[in-house]
């Protein structure tokens, strides 16, 4: 049957090739019409031999395109900078700037985009319609530039490390070593804490202030005995407010636990001749008191105890017979 539809195409395909010749073409013209008809009757007739499949060319097509797919996006995550590099790039890049920070000989080129959302000191100063939102430069006189280096650095990378006072560029920082240090790097690193809780106060920095306050607190029991702690209590008491108890709380839970040491040392004589020795007093006397009627009823409460398991305990001697019986 297939052989024979085969025959009856070439049959109609040549009949159609000398319907379609013209009267004026001689015999060999028609000939070779009829050769080409057949020829490509032929030739589309014929069944083609498929390809054989290889399986695992689909395993392999498959395995390129998850490799591009995975290098792409190694690549873009690669490309894609992070919100703590982007804002080291904002940092440096200086000609972004757009507001500038004056303290002392120092300036310091920033950015409203950064410093305001993180500080309502700053926002009130450059939104509220005051002289800086015009001129876009703060003055902060009364700062120290290191102060202000380190409060940048926070704002911009989240932690405010060291600064280094030879550094040409007051913006440059230096994580600090807390590790193995001496008595003097010990009290200056908590000095450097203290100030810059303080300094998170001031410019209602409140991220700043949680990380001072943890780093304060966790150094503060590494060493003792401190010294420097009346330096210490000096520059607590004097740069925090009386209704801030975060770091003034840590400075009494110390004075607490070694209490006898600074009582009757020359720490005490030391703390009462600073200012703020009155008001390390007024929170202090109280502690004490309450600390000696905790430990007053925990001793009355044990020796009850005490008494209690001695009467009902047996006993074959005539005062613990004679009391056993007044029960």
């Amino acid at each position: 049957m297939a052989s024979d539809d085969h025959d009856r195409q070439l049959a109609l395909s040549v009949a159609n090739k000398l319907d379609s010749s013209s009267p004026m073409q001689s015999a060999a013209e028609v000939e070779t019409s009829i050769a080409k008809a057949a020829s490509s009757l032929i030739t589309v007739g014929e069944p083609q031999a498929e390809e054989p499949v290889d399986p695992t060319d689909s395993d392999r097509r498959q395995s390129h395109e998850t490799t591009t797919a995975s290098s792409t996006n190694s690549s873009t995550q690669t490309e894609t900078p992070s919100f703590a590099t982007s804002l080291q790039h904002t940092k440096e890049s200086l000609k972004a700037s757009d507001v500038m920070i004056s303290c002392g000989d120092d300036t310091f080129q920033v950015h409203r985009a950064v410093v305001c959302p993180q500080s309502p000191f700053f926002k009130a100063a450059l939104e509220a319609g005051f002289k800086e939102s015009f001129t876009r430069t703060i003055k902060l006189e009364e700062e120290s530039p290191l102060t202000i280096a380190r409060l940048m650095s926070f704002l911009y990378m989240g932690s405010y490390g060291g600064v280094s006072s030879t550094q040409s560029n007051p913006f440059y920082v230096h994580q600090i070593e807390t590790k193995q240090q001496t008595a003097e790097q010990h009290h200056e690193t908590l000095m450097l804490h203290s100030t810059m809780y303080a300094c998170s106060v001031r410019y209602g920095v409140a991220a700043l202030k949680e990380q001072a306050l943890l780093k304060f607190k966790d150094l503060l029991l590494q060493r003792w005995p401190m010294h420097d702690l009346p330096a210490l209590v000096a520059a607590v008491y004097s740069t925090t407010p009386p209704n801030d108890k975060g770091l003034r709380d840590r400075i009494l839970v110390l004075c607490l636990e070694h209490l006898e040491d600074i009582t009757l040392g020359p720490l005490w004589q030391q703390i009462t001749k600073i200012e703020s020795a009155g008001a390390l007093g007024l929170e202090l006397v109280p502690l004490i008191v309450k600390r000696n009627i905790t430990i007053n009823k925990r001793e009355e409460e044990r020796r009850e105890k005490e008494r209690r398991e001695s009467i009902f305990t047996p006993d074959s001697s005539y005062q613990s017979k004679k009391r056993r019986a007044r029960w």
